[in-house]
């Protein structure tokens, strides 16, 4: 089904528009629906319609987001994708444009993946061995801190915050909540009986 036919999507666009169905509705955000995308995340899609772009433009803004519902991994946030879209005061034009438009957001979201060691979700361009440049990058400089690296997956720590218990093992943030999380348990992986802070 196109957006332009989905039920929740006219509801947006007649509050938008009110003159043009003669009704006044208050829905300001919408959801499109749940699904995968090609790494198995369980996704729901929506689109909020957020005023003008600013006091003297005849230019709206509607924010597509897409937000993750099976991390039990999340560190900041669980919005995977979020992307703002001006367009004209017009019924035509956004009716028109909007299938495209979503098209477009929805194969920047197929290819957006989450950073092994700090959770954060990355489009291919940023990416370094399946980590962010952050975190992937300084695999190449990390002969001065080899001693720096992540008591879990043994890899060097990086750049960004880290957990370390008292015994100054390190651990990558991702990491220690993949760990935390599976085990449900709060004291060092290297079995120093400290607990992580």
């Amino acid at each position: 089904m196109s957006v332009r036919n989905h039920p929740s999507f006219k509801y947006l666009i007649q509050r938008c528009f009110p003159l043009n169905f003669g009704q006044y509705t208050f829905v300001k955000k919408v959801q499109l629906g749940h699904f995968q995308n090609k790494q198995k995340w369980k996704l729901k899609l929506e689109i909020e319609e957020c005023g003008y772009e600013d006091e003297s433009s005849d230019n709206m803004i509607f924010t597509i987001r897409c937000i993750r519902e099976d991390d039990i991994y999340i560190i900041d946030s669980n919005i995977i994708l979020e992307e703002d879209w001006v367009v004209p005061y017009d019924y035509e034009y956004i009716m028109k444009n909007i299938d495209e438009k979503m098209s477009s957001f929805l194969k920047q979201l197929h290819e957006t993946i989450q950073c092994l060691h700090c959770g954060l979700y990355i489009s291919n361009d940023h990416i370094f061995d399946n980590k962010c440049f952050n975190c992937g990058i300084q695999n190449l400089y990390d002969s001065e801190n080899s001693r720096f690296c992540c008591s879990i997956c043994m890899e060097s720590i990086g750049f960004g915050n880290v957990k370390k218990c008292k015994y100054n093992h390190y651990m990558h943030c991702y990491c220690f909540i993949k760990y935390n999380t599976e085990t449900n348990k709060d004291i060092c992986p290297m079995r120093c009986g400290s607990n992580v802070e």
